[in-house]
This record gives structure tokens, sequence and C-alpha cells, in this order.
């Protein structure tokens, strides 16, 4: 897969979260997240476009060591040429967040003076 370093250095890759039943998608970048262990994090208005199906909440950890209750929404994301599916977090950020738990087992350069990102 390869992706792109944005002008504020953040790197970006695209990615394909669906629907788990009606298989509608979309395709937005995803922002590395290596601070974040889950698997993803879409923006509001992303899952509700896609009217994802709510989960259970959740609890998550926050950088500044802040505990919060989050909604998570069933989808599913392209990986590597197969469906995945996924419990995914709903946020009120710009960029979806593409976490650690998708990256396990991958090997990720980031080449911030070529402005490109490989993720084998």
């Amino acid at each position: 897969m390869t992706g792109r370093v944005d002008n504020a250095g953040r790197a970006l890759l695209p990615i394909s979260p669906r629907h788990p039943e009606s298989g509608a998608g979309v395709i937005v970048e995803g922002w590395v997240d290596t601070g974040f262990n889950g698997h993803l994090v879409l923006p509001r208005q992303v899952i509700a476009s896609l009217a994802l199906p709510i989960g259970p909440t959740g609890r998550a950890i926050l950088a500044d060591g802040s505990e919060v209750q989050s909604d998570t929404y069933a989808g599913q994301l392209e990986w590597f040429g197969d469906w995945r599916p996924l419990d995914i977090i709903a946020n009120d950020g710009r960029f979806p967040l593409l976490g650690v738990a998708l990256l396990l087992g991958h090997t990720i350069t980031i080449d911030y003076a070529a402005g490109a990102l490989t993720l084998d």
C-alpha cells in the first residue's frame, strides 16, 4: 500500500471503510497514529454517511491519561485485498485514524523528504 505525507507532516494512507451488510463504502485518507493501539477511528460524519450500525460503548484512555467512553460501530475495512470486520470508534476529528492494531505484522516506511509512505 502507498500513501503520502502532507504539508503538515501527517502520514496518510487511503483506506476504504464500508457498511458490513450493504457494502456502501467510501475512500478516505487515514492518518497513521502510532499512539492509538486500536484499529480504526472514523469521524462521525463518515459513520453517518455510511449508516454504520451502532455497536457497544467502549472505554478509551487518551494520551493525557484521562478515560472516556466512546461509541463504536460495526464496519469493514479493505486491508491488503481482504475485507476485515472491525469495531470502529467514532470521534469528532477531521481525519480517520489508523491504529497500531492494523499495522502489526507489517512494515511501514515514512519518507518525510520524499513525502511518501509505504506499508508492506
